[in-house]
Parts: C-alpha cells; sequence; structure tokens
C-alpha cells in the first residue's frame, strides 16, 4: 500500500510535471514576458489566500489518518463534513475579498497600459478559482488519508491534461491571458466535482449530509490546525512573496526568469514531498495506535529515502541545470542559473529532512513549528528586498536561501528529535551518514566526468541524466539501504515482474 502510493505520487508528478514543463515555455512566448508575468504575479498573490484554510487541510488529514487507526468511521465522516461546510464559508469570503482588491492591486504594482485593464478580470477569474478549489483540495486529503492517493493523483491527471490541451488550443487561436483563467476555472470547478464522486467510491457510506457536520469536530480541527495555519503563513511568506517583492523592486518583467528557476525548484519539492503524504498518513497511524518505538525507525527510515531522493534531484540541477534551462526556455535564460543554482542548495537541506516536519505534524506539535517557519519567512522577505535592491535577482535567492539552511540545518532536526524521542547519534548514524556518503562520492563522479559536460543537445542531456540516474542508483543500492531495505526491495522487484508476467500470459 505504502509503495503504491508513493509511486502513484510519483506517476501524478511525472504526467503533471511533463505538463507543466511543455505548457511553460508555451505560455511565456504565447503571452509574452509582460502578461505571463502578470499571470504570475496575480497567481502569487491569490495564493495568500491559501492562508484562510486555518490549518485545515493537514489537521483533516491527520485527523481522519488518527480515526482510521481507530477504525471510526463516524469520526472520520463528521470531521470531513464539518471540514466541507467551513471551506464553502471561506470561498465566499475569497470573493468578497477579490472584489475589493481589484481597485486597490492595479495601482500598488504600478500597473499601466493593457495590463491594467486585464488585471481585474485576471483577479475575478482567478479568485473563483481559489474558491472552487477549497472544497476540492478537502476532498482531496481525505482520499489521501484514506490511503487512496492512486485515485488522488488521477485525479489531478484528469483535470491538468484536459486543461493545458484547452489553454494551448487557445493560444493558437490568438485568444489571451483572459480565456487561460477561464479554463483554469473550469478544470478546478470538473476537480472539485471528481474529487466527490471518488470519496464517494472509495467509502460508500459518505453522503453529503450537512447534519453530519459538527461544531465539536470543528473546534478539533481549528484546535490542531491553529499551528498549521501559523505554519503556512510562513510557508507562504517563505515561499510566495518573491514575485511580488520582483514586481515592486525591480519591475513585473523580471518576475519571469525569477519564475523559470522557481519552476524548476517547485519540480524538485514536489518529487520529493511526493513520498511525505503517505509517510505522515503512517505515522499519524502510528502514533494513533501508541506504537512509538515502531514510529521512530519509521521515521529514521523516511529521513534516509527522503535524503537520497534530495540528493540526487538536486545534484541533477545543479550539474546539468545550466543546459536544462538553455534546451527548455532558450538562452536568453541562462540568467536564471545563479538563482537556481542558490535555491537548490536551501531546498536541498529543507526537503532532505522532510521527515522531521511530517513526525512533528503526525504528533500535533506543531506549535514551535509554527513559529520559527513564520520567523523564517519575515526573515525571507526582509532579506528580499535588502538585497534585490543590491543583487537583483541573486539577492532575492540569497533572501530565500539563507534563513531556509538555518531552521532546516539546525532548527527543525533538534526539535523534531525531541518530539520523536531520538538522540543525535542515532539520527547522524542510522539516518543522514549513508546518504552523505552516497552524495559525496555521486558528486565527485558528476565533477570529473568528461561526459557531464556534453555538447549541448537534447540527447546529450537524456544520455548524462541516465548514466548519472545509474550511477545514483547503483551507489543508493549498495551504501544507502540497508540490508533489510534491499531485500524488501528486491522482493516487491520480483511481485512487480510476476504481476507483469501474468499481465502479458492474460
Amino acid at each position: 500500500m505504502m509503495l503504491r502510493s508513493i509511486f502513484s505520487n510519483w506517476l501524478g508528478l511525472v504526467v503533471m510535471g511533463m505538463t507543466s514543463v511543455i505548457l511553460t515555455p508555451i505560455l511565456i512566448h504565447g503571452l509574452g514576458d509582460l502578461y505571463y508575468g502578470l499571470w504570475i504575479l496575480v497567481a502569487s498573490a491569490l495564493d495568500y489566500y491559501g492562508v484562510l484554510d486555518l490549518g485545515m487541510r493537514p489537521a483533516l488529514f491527520r485527523a481522519v489518518a488518527w480515526s482510521k487507526g481507530k477504525n471510526d468511521r463516524a469520526a472520520m465522516h463528521e470531521t470531513l463534513l464539518s471540514a466541507l461546510a467551513f471551506t464553502v464559508a471561506v470561498g465566499f469570503l475569497v470573493l468578497v475579498l477579490t472584489l475589493l482588491l481589484v481597485p486597490v492591486l492595479p495601482g500598488f504594482f504600478k500597473l499601466a497600459g493593457p495590463a491594467r485593464g486585464i488585471f481585474p478580470w485576471l483577479m475575478i477569474l482567478l479568485g473563483l478559482n481559489v474558491a472552487a478549489a477549497f472544497p476540492a483540495r478537502m476532498l482531496g486529503a481525505y482520499l489521501n488519508s484514506l490511503g487512496r492517493f492512486d485515485l488522488y493523483n488521477l485525479a489531478a491527471v484528469l483535470s491538468t491534461i484536459p486543461r493545458a490541451v484547452l489553454v494551448v488550443t487557445a493560444l493558437r487561436r490568438g485568444h489571451g491571458i483572459r480565456a487561460v483563467a477561464g479554463i483554469t476555472l473550469a478544470a478546478t470547478i470538473f476537480a472539485l466535482l471528481l474529487h466527490w464522486w471518488l470519496a464517494c467510491r472509495v467509502d460508500n457510506e459518505l453522503a453529503l449530509d450537512w447534519r453530519q457536520a459538527r461544531w465539536s469536530r470543528l473546534r478539533e480541527l481549528f484546535r490542531h490546525g491553529f499551528f498549521l495555519f501559523i505554519y503556512s503563513v510562513g510557508d507562504q511568506l517563505r515561499f510566495y512573496t518573491d514575485s511580488i517583492v520582483i514586481a515592486r523592486i525591480l519591475g513585473a518583467a523580471l518576475i519571469t526568469p525569477f519564475n523559470v528557476a522557481a519552476r524548476l525548484i517547485g519540480y524538485f519539492n514536489q518529487v520529493v514531498t511526493g513520498v511525505g503524504g503517505p509517510l505522515m498518513g503512517r505515522m499519524s497511524e502510528l502514533d494513533g495506535q501508541a506504537r512509538h518505538e515502531d514510529l521512530q525507525e519509521y521515521f529514521l527510515r523516511a529521513t534516509r529515502i527522503s535524503a537520497l531522493l534530495a540528493l540526487f534531484i538536486a545534484s541533477i540541477l545543479a550539474f546539468d541545470g545550466r543546459l536544462l534551462l538553455r534546451l527548455w526556455v532558450g538562452e536568453r535564460f541562462l540568467s536564471s542559473y545563479p538563482p537556481l543554482l542558490i535555491l537548490v542548495t536551501g531546498y536541498l537541506a529543507a526537503l532532505a529532512q522532510q521527515s522531521c516536519v511530517l513526525a512533528i505534524v503526525a504528533r500535533a506539535r506543531s506549535r514551535a513549528l509554527a513559529l520559527w517557519t513564520v520567523a523564517e519567512g519575515i526573515a525571507n522577505l526582509l532579506l528580499s528586498i535588502h538585497w534585490a535592491k543590491k543583487y537583483g535577482l541573486t539577492g532575492i535567492a540569497l533572501g530565500t536561501t539563507i534563513p531556509m539552511l538555518v531552521t532546516s540545518a539546525l532548527i527543525q532536526p533538534w526539535y523534531a528529535l525531541r518530539v520523536v524521542g531520538l538522540p543525535v547519534r542515532d539520527y547522524l548514524g542510522r539516518a543522514l551518514a549513508q546518504p552523505a556518503a552516497v552524495g559525496l562520492l555521486f558528486t565527485g563522479a558528476c565533477w570529473f566526468a568528461p561526459a557531464s559536460r556534453g555538447d549541448g543537445t537534447f540527447f546529450s542531456l537524456l544520455w548524462t541524466v541516465a548514466w548519472q540516474t545509474a550511477l545514483f542508483g547503483l551507489l543508493a543500492y549498495t551504501l544507502g539501504l540497508r540490508s533489510f531495505e534491499r531485500r524488501q526491495l528486491r522482493d516487491h522487484g520480483r511481485h512487480i515482474a510476476m504481476t507483469l508476467r501474468l499481465v502479458r500470459v492474460v
């Protein structure tokens, strides 16, 4: 079940990631730098509506997984219906706030000409999109808490691919940014209906009966979700202020080259966190069953896996990022490579140890996590503003990376080990030492290998990534995994091979 969930997450990420990879240059060239920057600017501004979630979605995920561990189906349904009732109210609030912001923001961002006229339409359409996304994401969290990451990813794929096809068609027929926003809204509404249908298919006792909503369940979600809400505020400050700072200080046109680097970092983040949902669900179940020693072992194993995965992707971006940018979006976006390299450093430290955050949330000890994340977000904002004036886009990247390194390398692991009840030597020796050895050997091989420089073609990039993947896989298998993990991996491989053989026979 765990491997199926992780692989379904990765399959969904591959499909959606490839869709985004293909769509990004089409949007950039179809809309132009200015309107694409405007699209990113509005999306970044509206991302702050995410804080209105008030931590409900991760709180719902934990509460339902915890109740599932206790086999309490009534509590699961009451929790979901209470959360859905809350998201409907939030959706109406989003619409009101959007209408209030429409006349204010164009002047704040110093927009002029056609961009100023299109901005209100874009705000309204994407505001409606955000309002519909709240209940859709809550239903997605419910599917995940039941362990059906496969259906969650199926819904994402079925809504993402048609949206991409329609966007490309609209741009080729000469339609502009308003058509892209309208298609995005339609895809989100479709995703909402699809998520509800899938949830009912998985849980055939589930019904849209608002009488099952309980204030007591909502208060419980608020109690667990409040500090997750504060954490999400910090996340917004950490990850969604860059476009606003760039627009305000450097100009909206420079949003596009920075966003190219941020896109690659976003794919990096999604691949590694793709293992996070199943891991946190299992940690919550173990906590609900009071199996604390099993939780400790699971935490160490999860850290080792996350660290190996993060090291591999970070190395690929560092060594092959320049060629990747040239082939993906063109020669003129090579200026995105220095910010990319800086951001990779911070995200490597954070994502390699994502199990620290998962364990803290699974054990409902999120208060300290929320406080230091907000502090990191404020430091990110202030440093980005200060350094943007001196160093441009490189300063924005530094403003994000340095606070992230401080929290991810020092504060976060220390607190997580207290929550889980593990000494530092076990964490370093049993979780991080093997991935660190793999990373050092792999980096040395990539640094000195002539093949890593290539001849600048797509096939050169493909060949380089192929041998790097094979080498890292070999090192990870022999040095990064423990004997029982290698045995489990071989068993799973034989099971998959046997399944494929049976399918071929049928």
